[in-house]
């Protein structure tokens, strides 16, 4: 599933989400890009993920959620820990950012 956001009045891209589940084993990795710095820090990304995640758990659609991001993205750091996952590992030095190594830290939360 890939959802696209925009703003209702200028139609503006504001962001995008997505939900990859295996619908076997029934985990499903969730993704968000709130891409329009004016839409940063006002709560959208928030909104959005946690509809989508209760959407997820709900009526036994999922029986875990999985999101991961880079060590330096605090902001998906607060969004994943505010919905209730917690950190399930960490990918040592994976990525390069700013030619730097960087980890991949990676979120998990259960049904219950």
């Amino acid at each position: 599933m890939k959802a696209y956001a925009q703003d209702a009045a200028t139609g503006a891209a504001s962001g995008t989400m997505t939900a990859y589940a295996n619908l076997h084993h029934k985990p499903c990795d969730v993704g968000i890009m709130i891409g329009a710095r004016d839409y940063w820090g006002a709560g959208y990304g928030q909104d959005a993920w946690d509809a989508l995640t209760r959407w997820l758990i709900s009526e036994g659609r999922v029986r875990k959620l999985t999101a991961g991001c880079l060590a330096a993205n605090g902001a998906m750091i607060t969004l994943m820990e505010r919905s209730g996952m917690a950190r399930e590992a960490v990918r040592a030095g994976q990525e390069l950012l700013d030619g730097e190594p960087c980890d991949i830290l990676h979120y998990a939360k259960f049904a219950r």
